[in-house]
């Protein structure tokens, strides 16, 4: 009788001891919360459960925290949804500190840094091939792995149509000036046309920022249909420069660092030989039966420095104009019949004579 008595005013000690002080300890006799359990040598196991959406839970069952045993991770109810907790390899993210793991912190996620300034901010003193971002993509097919960059208008939750002249997105680079970072160069995707359902037209620009300007400029554009322009926004070829220098002093330079220059080639759609200009010893060459990037080919016309034109001549030519082999004169000419110039020549076939044109008159050559 008298343990019995012993043993009921344990229990009401205890629980005058819960109620007064709302603590329980395990492991301890001075527990620091509503649940305070000590060891060094076991853990704490909480309930396990194979799926967490079947529980019926409430708004007042906030902070609810279960053991999902098929996906091996712990889940949390905030009261609306459960969320999973970050568990073994994957809780690489951490409320602030440690740069060697990747830190979450004001919304923002920082590699290498502690103080991220963007959503993304990685940072390395290491060299070009370690302190970069590595797409490694492994797949038995021909597609690879790639970056996305997508836009809208309206709010992430309602979605709008682009509208043309919208910025898609850009990689911009910068440099460090001592003080703070600069702007260098970017390129950008933009909006190009009228916009409809599954048609967007498109164009990438190309800035650089020279040495003294204060802000990058657009260099080169590749319009939505193809045209590459350099110098020019609104390029109305297939590549179209334009220098805006009254003296021409910039345009388009060909060089290979030896006595000959670089090769222009134009080819046919289908393929076959391709005429060539290129200039060699001091004279511009035009040649045809020539294979694209070679040096093959067969001169038939040249330009020396001195303005002497040579046709069907490879060698430097001795007069203004030097013709190896036949010319063919003509006997009328629409141009030059209507304004005949002093020192023209013409075959008349009328009279089967050479004429030329001497004191505003055709005077017969032989």
């Amino acid at each position: 009788m008298k343990n019995i008595k012993q043993q009921l005013v344990t229990v009401l000690c205890l629980a005058v001891g819960l109620t007064t002080f709302a603590q329980v300890g395990i492991g301890t006799i001075a527990p620091k919360a509503a649940l305070d359990v000590v060891s060094t040598t076991q853990g704490f196991i909480m309930p396990r459960v194979a799926d967490h959406t079947a529980l019926t839970v409430s708004a007042d069952q906030t902070g609810m925290q279960v053991y999902n045993t098929i996906t091996k991770s712990v889940w949390l109810y905030d009261g609306t949804a459960w969320s999973q907790a970050a568990s073994g390899s994957a809780a690489k993210f951490v409320d602030g500190t440690t740069a060697a793991d990747a830190v979450f912190t004001g919304g923002n996620v920082g590699i290498g840094t502690t103080a991220p300034t963007n959503m993304l901010t990685i940072a390395g003193e290491t060299d070009f091939d370690s302190n970069s971002i590595l797409i490694d993509a492994t797949r038995n097919n021909s597609s690879g792995g790639g970056i996305k960059i997508f836009k809208s208008r309206g709010t992430k939750a309602a979605k709008t149509t682009v509208l043309d002249g919208d910025y898609l997105g850009a990689t911009i680079w910068g440099a460090y000036d001592g003080s703070d970072f600069v702007e260098t160069a970017l390129i950008q995707a933009k909006v190009k046309g009228t916009v409809s359902t599954g048609d967007i037209g498109s164009e990438l620009i190309f800035n650089t920022r020279d040495v003294g300007g204060v802000n990058t400029l657009q260099r080169m554009v590749i319009t939505k249909d193809g045209k590459v322009g350099i110098g020019t926004a609104e390029p109305i070829s297939k590549i179209e420069m334009y220098t805006g220098n009254a003296n021409n002093a910039n345009g388009l330079t060909l060089s290979n660092g030896s006595s000959n220059s670089g090769r222009l080639f134009f080819l046919e759609k289908d393929g076959g030989t391709a005429n060539a200009i290129f200039r060699a010893d001091g004279v511009l060459r035009f040649t045809s039966g020539a294979t694209p990037n070679s040096s093959s080919g067969s001169t038939k016309m040249v330009l020396s420095d001195n303005g002497n034109l040579g046709i069907g001549s490879s060698t430097n030519v001795r007069a203004k104009l030097e013709v190896s082999g036949y010319v063919l004169l003509g006997s009328s000419d629409a141009i030059a019949d209507a304004a005949p110039q002093n020192g023209m020549i013409r075959y008349n076939t009328s009279t089967n004579k050479f004429q030329g044109r001497a004191n505003g008159a055709w005077v017969n050559l032989h």
